[in-house]
C-alpha cells in the first residue's frame, strides 16, 4: 500500500488505512488486493509529502491535503505505517512473535531508543519515497510529540528538508489548516 500510497487520493489512503484497522485480515487483504490492481498509473505530478504525528482519528488533514493538491507518500503516525510494516510470524509462538514486532517497531515518542531513532528514520524515509516535505501533526499540548518535533525538526534543518507544524485541537480549524498546508506547498515551490 504504501509503495503507491501516491497514486491514492489521502482521503481514500485514509479510509483504506481505518479499514485495514477495522476489518477482519483477511477480507481486507483480500480487498487492497484488487484496489492496488485497480489503481491507475497517474502521470501527474502532485507534491509528495510524508505525515508525521499520533494516530489520526478525524480525516480533517487528508482531506485539507487533498484540497491543497498534494498527495501523501507515507506516513511515521503512532497506528499508520509503522502498523502494517510488519507481520507476526506464524510458525512462532504468538506471545514471541507479537514481543518481537512490538520490541523492533520504530517506538513512538513516548520511547526513546538510541539505536532506531525516529528523526533519522525519518530523514531516510523522505529520501527512499522522494518526497518534497514533511507535515507534522500535533495534538496540542501533547508533550511526547512536541519533544519528538523539536528532534526530528533539527535533522530535516541539517538535510534541507521542508517541513511545516500544524497544531491540532479537538474541534478542527479546517480553515486554518488548509491555509497553512497551501502556504507550505507554495513555499516548496
Amino acid at each position: 500500500l504504501y509503495d503507491r500510497a501516491w497514486q491514492l487520493a489521502p482521503t481514500d489512503l485514509y479510509a483504506t488505512l481505518r479499514a485495514g484497522h477495522l476489518s477482519p485480515k483477511e477480507l481486507f487483504n483480500q480487498w487492497l488486493d484488487s484496489l492496488l490492481n485497480a489503481l491507475p498509473d497517474i502521470s501527474a505530478q502532485r507534491p509528495r509529502l510524508i505525515l508525521v504525528g499520533p494516530h489520526l482519528s478525524d480525516p480533517t488533514v487528508y482531506q485539507v491535503i487533498e484540497s491543497a493538491g498534494a498527495s501523501i507518500v507515507d506516513d511515521v503516525l503512532d497506528i499508520g505505517h509503522r502498523y502494517f510494516a510488519r507481520s507476526e510470524a506464524t510458525e512462532d509462538d504468538p506471545v514471541d512473535a507479537l514481543a518481537d514486532r512490538i520490541l523492533t517497531a520504530l517506538p513512538t515518542p513516548t520511547k526513546l531508543h538510541l539505536e532506531r531513532r525516529r528523526d533519522k528514520y525519518l530523514v531516510e524515509l523522505v529520501t527512499r519515497r522522494a518526497a518534497d516535505g514533511v507535515v507534522f501533526t500535533r495534538q496540542a499540548f501533547c508533550d511526547p510529540h512536541g519533544f519528538d518535533y523539536a528532534r526530528m525538526r533539527a535533522q530535516l534543518q541539517k538535510a534541507d528538508i521542508p517541513h511545516v507544524l500544524m497544531e491540532l485541537e479537538q474541534t478542527p480549524h479546517v480553515g486554518q489548516m488548509r491555509t497553512r498546508v497551501e502556504a507550505f506547498l507554495e513555499t516548496m515551490g
